[in-house]
């Protein structure tokens, strides 16, 4: 690991960095979000496999209701 000092060079040249990598995230994460608003399931299940390495058609989905229940709370924080 190398260790940089931080100055206000070193600063900007870090959070440039920083903005070309959330960029590049926002990019691919809004390519498969319209992936699954296009194709669903089908698209959800790719995604899942090619990023997780989970195959969702042999392994199955499921979520219980205290799951449900518990995102359900959490999104209610939000709004």
């Amino acid at each position: 690991m190398k260790i940089v000092k931080l100055t206000a060079a070193s600063e900007k040249k870090l959070f440039k960095a920083r903005e070309k990598r959330d960029v590049e995230a926002e990019r691919v994460a809004a390519e498969i979000v319209a992936d699954v608003r296009k194709r669903g399931d089908e698209a959800l299940f790719a995604w899942t496999e090619k990023l997780d390495g989970v195959d969702l058609k042999k392994d199955g989905v499921w979520i219980g209701k205290k799951e449900i229940a518990s995102a359900k709370r959490s999104a209610d924080k939000l709004w």
